[in-house]
C-alpha cells in the first residue's frame, strides 16, 4: 500500500507562497510531488517564488528524515534547492532492511480497531511479537519507534501499520476507518462495550447509547456481509456469554453476546446492591438463598452440579499424552513407521513380491547433494537419523536432529495487574492491554509477586471492560480488602501445536556409493519408541539421465513448517521434451497499412517427463510442483498446469508428465525502444534526440 505522506514544507513570505514536498512509496518515478498554496488565502498568489530563499533550515543535501525501509531496499530522503526539492535515495544493501542470513522471521501480529483507536497485539498463538530482540512499529510511513503499540483518533480512510524488528524482519496489515457504509455510516453514538474480528479483513464494534439504552454494531469495511447467525468461532463469544457489566447509578446494566446483530443483548438490574444501592430502613432486603459453594466447571473431575458459587477447586485428571511422529509428504524422502496401521504405510518392495511386475525402487542420490529432513514430535528427547546400508552393518552417519519451531509446552511471563470484581472475584488485567495469548475459559495461570493472591487459578470468564476498552480475565480469587490495583506477574503453559518441529541436513559427501535407508527414531518415558524408516535410496558419485527438482514455499504450508529454511531436492530420472517459445506482440497498423512492432514477449515452455517412478513418487512431485519457489537443474519455473501419470497396465511403476514454464525468460522483452538500454556488459546506450551513444 502506498502512503502519501508530507515531507517538507517551503514558505516563502514574501510571495505568499509555501510548497509541500509529499513522498509517496513504494520507490517509483512518481515518488515526490509538489503541492503550491498560497500562505495567505485572501492575498495575491500567482504561484512564483521569485527567487526568494526558502525558510525551513534544510541546505541542500541534509537529510530529512531517517532512513525507512521498502521492503529490503532502505530509502534516505534528502532535501535539495532545485525542484522537486528533495530527492530520494535507494540502498539495496541496507544493513538496517535486510535480513542476515540464517534469520528465522517470526513477526506476526494483528491491528484491533475499536472506533478509531487503534491497537497492535500478537497473533493468536503468539506470546512475542517476535524472538529476534527490540522490535518497532509504524503507522501511515512514519519513521518507526521503538516498542509503540497503540494509535489512538486514527482520521478516516485506509491505514498501513508495520512492524520491524532488530533483525530486519518485517510485517505490514491495512485497516479502514469508515466515514460512510459499515453499519450505519459514522460510527454510532455511545460507547464501545465489545469488538471482534470474524475474519481477518473485518472488525465489529458493538455501541451502547446510555441515554436510549439501545445496542448498535458497526462493521468495517463498509458493505460487508456476515453470516446470520455468526458461527461461534467468529462471533468468538457464545451465546449469552457475559461480555461486562456497569453502574448507571444504582442501576446495573448487563451485556450478553448474540450470534445475531447487534451481537449484544442487555439486562437491566434496577435498586444494584454492586452499583451502591441499600434497601430502605426498617426492614433488610431478603439475601435470597445461601450460596452452594464448589466446582462449577463440567470439566473437572469434582464437578458439582448444585453448586452456585465456584471456590476454586476445581480439580482437573491430566489428558493422557498421545505420541505424534510425523514426516511431512513434501519432504523428499518418503518414510514409513514399522507396526502402525493406516494408508500409505507399506513399503513399496512389500506392497507385493518382488518380481517382473514389481522390480522395486530405490530414490537417488549423488554424493554432491544434501538432503533436508523434518519431524514433527512430541517426543521428549530429540529425535535421531541413522544412515543405514541395506544390506546390513554400522550406520554410515549418525545425526541428533535440532529443534527449529517449539510448538509445545511454551511458558509465557506477562506484566498485568489485579483488581476487584463482584464478591468473592478479581480482575486480572495485562499491561500491553491486549491478551498476550488467546485464553479461554478454564486455561489456567499462575499469579505471582502479589502478597495475599498468589498461587495457581483456573480462568472463569474472559471479558471486555467497557469503559478502559481493554479485555480482562475473571477469577475467583479473595480480593484484600481497601485495595485497589495490585500489580503482579502471570505465567502460564501454552502450546500453539501439539509438536515440536526437528530437522537436520544430511551430507552425503564421503559416502560410499551403494544402497541405504534412513532410519529416524525418538524416545519418551510416556510413549512407545517413535520409528519411521525411508524407502531404499541409492547412493552415487553421479546418477546419469537424472534431473535435480528443487522446491520450498515462502510461508508453511502442506505440512511442513518453512520459517525454518527447509529446501527440499528430489533427484529423478527425468527429461526435457517439446521445447517451444510462445510470443506475445503488441503491433500498430500505420495509416501507410505497414506494420511497426510496439512491444513482444517471449514465453520459453518445455515439457517435463519422468520415468518409471512409484505412485508415491508421483504424488511428492505433483505437491512440490504446487510450491511457491521451483527449479530444476536451478532454472526457475512455473507449472501452470497439473502434473498427469500414465500407468503401465501391471506393472508397479508408470510414467509423468507436466508442461513447465521457465520464468523470466529472457526478462521483459522487447519494449519501448525510447528508453536507456542496459546492453549486459555494463555499458548503456543513451537516447539523445535520434542518435543512440554508447556510454562507458
Amino acid at each position: 500500500m502506498a502512503i502519501k505522506r508530507l515531507i517538507r514544507t517551503l514558505t516563502y513570505s514574501t510571495a505568499n507562497l509555501v510548497r509541500r514536498v509529499y513522498y509517496q512509496g513504494p520507490l517509483d518515478a512518481n515518488s515526490l510531488s509538489v503541492e503550491s498554496t498560497a500562505a495567505r488565502p485572501n492575498e495575491v498568489y500567482d504561484g512564483e517564488d521569485y527567487g526568494e530563499a526558502p525558510q525551513d533550515g534544510y541546505a541542500d543535501g541534509d537529510l530529512l528524515e531517517p532512513e525507512f525501509c521498502e521492503d529490503t531496499v532502505g530509502i534516505s530522503l534528502l532535501a535539495q534547492d532545485a525542484y522537486p526539492y528533495a530527492r530520494v535515495v535507494a540502498d539495496p544493501n541496507s544493513a538496517t532492511c535486510n535480513v542476515p542470513a540464517g534469520t528465522v522471521c517470526d513477526l506476526d501480529f494483528r491491528v484491533s480497531l475499536v472506533g478509531t483507536n487503534a491497537t497492535l497485539v500478537f497473533a493468536p498463538g503468539r506470546n512475542e511479537f517476535t524472538t529476534n530482540g527490540t522490535w518497532f512499529s509504524s503507522y501511515d510511513g512514519s519513521p518507526f519507534e521503538e516498542g509503540k503499540t497503540y494509535y489512538p483518533g486514527l482520521p478516516q480512510g485506509e491505514h498501513l501499520f508495520r512492524m520491524r524488528d532488530a533483525k530486519a524482519c518485517t510485517a505490514q496489515q491495512t485497516v479502514v476507518v469508515g466515514s460512510t457504509g459499515g453499519s450505519g455510516g459514522n460510527p454510532p453514538a455511545g460507547i464501545v462495550i465489545d469488538s471482534f474480528e470474524p475474519t481477518a479483513d473485518v472488525q465489529v464494534a458493538v455501541y451502547y447509547h446510555a441515554a436510549t439504552r439501545t445496542l448498535k454494531e458497526y462493521v468495517l469495511p463498509a458493505g460487508t456481509n456476515l453470516l446470520n447467525p455468526l458461527p461461534t468461532n467468529q462471533r468468538q463469544r457464545a451465546e449469552d456469554e457475559p461480555i461486562s457489566q456497569r453502574c448507571e447509578g444504582m442501576t446495573q446494566v448487563r451485556f450478553y453476546a448474540t450470534l445475531e446483530p447487534p451481537y449484544a443483548r442487555l439486562e437491566i438490574v434496577p435498586n444494584s446492591v454492586e452499583c451502591g444501592y441499600t434497601p430502605p430502613s426498617g426492614g433488610e432486603e431478603d439475601p435470597g438463598p445461601e450460596p452452594v459453594l464448589g466446582c462449577t466447571d463440567p470439566a473437572a473431575d469434582n464437578y458439582n452440579p448444585l453448586a452456585t458459587q465456584d471456590n476454586g477447586t476445581c480439580v482437573y485428571t491430566p489428558v493422557a499424552k498421545q505420541p505424534h511422529f510425523e514426516v511431512p509428504l513434501p519432504v523428499a524422502l518418503r518414510f514409513t513407521y514399522p507396526g502402525r496401521r493406516g494408508f500409505d504405510n507399506t513399503p513399496l518392495r512389500q506392497a507385493s513380491p518382488l518380481n517382473l511386475n514389481n522390480p522395486g525402487f530405490c530414490q537417488l542420490l549423488e554424493t554432491g547433494d544434501t538432503l533436508i529432513v523434518q519431524v514433527q514430535s512430541n517426543y521428549a528427547a530429540a529425535p535421531t537419523l541413522r544412515l543405514l546400508p541395506c544390506a546390513g552393518g554400522a550406520a554410515a552417519k549418525t545425526l541428533t536432529m535440532v529443534r527449529v519451531v517449539q510448538g509445545a509446552g511454551q511458558s509465557g511471563e506477562f506484566s498485568a495487574f489485579i483488581r476487584p470484581d463482584t464478591a468473592g472475584k478479581a480482575r486480572v488485567y495485562f499491561n500491553s492491554e491486549a491478551l498476550p495469548l488467546p485464553f479461554a475459559v478454564g486455561n489456567r495461570i499462575t499469579i505471582s509477586s502479589a502478597p495475599g493472591l498468589n498461587g495457581t487459578y483456573p480462568i472463569q470468564a474472559v471479558l471486555q471492560d467497557a469503559t478502559a476498552a481493554v479485555p480482562y480475565l475473571v477469577l475467583v480469587a479473595a480480593y484484600p480488602t481497601g485495595a485497589q490495583r495490585v500489580d503482579c506477574t502471570v505465567t502460564t503453559t501454552y502450546s500453539i501445536q501439539a509438536f515440536d518441529t526437528y530437522q537436520v541436513a544430511l551430507p552425503l559427501s564421503g559416502v560410499a556409493r551403494g544402497c541405504y535407508t534412513v532410519e529416524l527414531s525418538a524416545t519418551d518415558p510416556e510413549l512407545p519408541g517413535a520409528l519411521a524408516v525411508s524407502e531404499p535410496v541409492e547412493v552415487a558419485s553421479a546418477h546419469a539421465d537424472t534431473l535435480l527438482l528443487s522446491y520450498r514455499n515462502f510461508d508453511n504450508a502442506f505440512g511442513v513448517n518453512y520459517t525454518a529454511g527447509i529446501v527440499h531436492r528430489l533427484r529423478l530420472r527425468a527429461r526435457f521434451f517439446e521445447r517451444r517459445v510462445e510470443s506475445e506482440k503488441e503491433v500498430l497498423r500505420q495509416s501507410d497499412d505497414s506494420l511497426v512492432l510496439l512491444s513482444a514477449k517471449a514465453r520459453r515452455k518445455v515439457t517435463l517427463t519422468t520415468f518409471l517412478l512409484p505412485d508415491w513418487l508421483h504424488e511428492k512431485i505433483a505437491v512440490a510442483l504446487d510450491h511457491d519457489y521451483v527449479t530444476i537443474d536451478g532454472l526457475e519455473i512455473v507449472a501452470e498446469e497439473a502434473y498427469t501419470t500414465t500407468p503401465v497396465e501391471r506393472y508397479t511403476l508408470s510414467n509423468g508428465s507436466v508442461a513447465v514454464e521457465q520464468r523470466y525468460f529472457l526478462g521483459s522483452g522487447n519494449g519501448d525502444d525510447l528508453e536507456d538500454v542496459d546492453s549486459g556488459s555494463g555499458d548503456f546506450l543513451l537516447v539523445e534526440g535520434n542518435r543512440l551513444l554508447i556510454n562507458r
